[in-house]
């Protein structure tokens, strides 16, 4: 348990540790920037599309994602859809992806199942210490003399409370099942959250639809990380028109 605990304390003291990159809206000449609750949203209009991005301003650990909001509206003639393989993000002169919905909804169920197995694994060990805990040694000492002689003696008398066993079984059983009825509504509320990510959608004309998506981890580096100012590029498709949006990216101390 001690292990643990310290293994955790260690997790948690290189996250905070962890270099953070602070990333700002860039306005270019044929865009405007808008404000949506503290929130900078840079918006792109072409002749039959008009897109809007919002990502900034945040602040996000080196090797976690950015999470965005995009809203579309389509002026073209006919439907068209619009899904992540619509979007594609440039970094550091790599170009990257969004992260698909099938893809966090796995994560979302690897967590749920690692939390349960992580509880398994916790109340088989309470439950072994459990019993251990009902079962009291006592020592006895003394000495002992007759005709044939003297001398000591020693001995270890085991007794089991199977009644304190059983409390003690039943406490845990009934952390465990919390545990996992923990697990299992986390995950849900975490499905109920994607119901609002980007997933592959038919626009009609006229009418403004908005998700939010997800940008893979901006870097992926072995051995020192490496950095520079090059501006986050993402582009859009709608449709045959392509929207530009830029980011800056700067890394805090």
């Amino acid at each position: 348990m001690q292990q643990i605990l310290l293994t955790g304390l260690l997790l948690a003291f290189l996250t905070s540790c962890a270099t953070k990159i602070k990333y700002s809206a860039i306005q270019d000449k044929d865009q405007s920037l808008k404000f949506a609750d503290g929130k900078e949203v840079l918006v792109s209009t072409k002749e039959n599309s008009t897109a809007a991005i919002s990502c900034t301003p945040a602040v996000v650990a080196i090797d976690e994602r950015l999470i965005c909001q995009i809203s579309i509206l389509s002026n073209h003639k006919n439907d068209i859809n619009f899904s992540p393989e619509n979007i594609d993000f440039i970094v550091s002169s790599q170009k990257l992806n969004v992260v698909p919905y099938s893809v966090l909804l796995q994560e979302i169920e690897d967590e749920r199942e690692n939390r349960k197995l992580a509880a398994a694994l916790s109340n088989v060990s309470a439950n072994i210490n459990a019993q251990n805990a009902a079962r009291s040694q006592q020592n006895h000492y003394g000495s002992y003399g007759g005709s044939s002689g003297y001398g000591n003696y020693y001995g270890t008398t085991t007794t089991y409370d199977p009644a304190k066993a059983m409390a003690l079984q039943n406490q845990n059983n009934r952390i465990f099942g919390q545990n996992l009825k923990s697990a299992d509504v986390d995950a849900e509320n975490s499905v109920a959250e994607l119901r609002g990510y980007l997933r592959k959608t038919t626009l009609p004309k006229g009418e403004v639809f908005s998700r939010y998506f997800k940008l893979n981890k901006i870097l992926r580096v072995r051995g020192p990380a490496k950095y520079d100012n090059s501006p986050v590029i993402i582009k859009v498709a709608v449709g045959s028109e392509l929207h530009t949006f830029k980011l800056k990216k700067e890394k805090l101390k």
